[in-house]
């Protein structure tokens, strides 16, 4: 297959994955903060800054997932994406006790923000078009 098809199929994932993650799920959180913030602290007690991991939180499911759609940053976001998952995914699995139905549009966006981690940037991307990287 040509790489210019795999750059462009790999672009359609991310953009809709990043812009999805960003419309469904980060504005909802940007519009009522505070009731995240709450979530965050009752659910994560156990973390010395709840507050703080909230605000990550939102942060990186709002602007970093914009990042992402755009291919901006790329791997960064990406990284960072995954990292904010794994803390979804802990949530589901340890706290809530959630059958793996539930979460498994989790589990995509987390294997989707993995597998960019390791791929980094692809051609149609501000990383590469604009920035010059990759």
């Amino acid at each position: 297959m040509k790489k210019s098809r795999i750059d462009f199929g790999l672009f359609i994932i991310r953009f809709l994955s990043g812009f999805l993650l960003f419309y469904l799920h980060g504005l909802k959180k940007l519009q009522n903060p505070q009731g995240f913030v709450g979530f965050i602290e009752s659910s994560f007690s156990f973390l010395p800054f709840p507050e703080l991991f909230a605000w990550m939180s939102i942060i990186t499911e709002s602007l970093v997932a914009v990042f992402f759609a755009l291919g901006l940053f790329t791997r960064f976001s990406a990284i960072l994406l995954t990292v904010n998952f794994l803390f979804i995914l802990y949530y589901h699995i340890q706290i809530a006790g959630d059958p793996l139905k539930s979460f498994e549009l989790v589990l995509l966006y987390f294997a989707i923000f993995l597998a960019f981690s390791i791929i980094g940037t692809t051609g149609y991307s501000l990383d590469r078009n604009i920035l010059k990287k990759g």
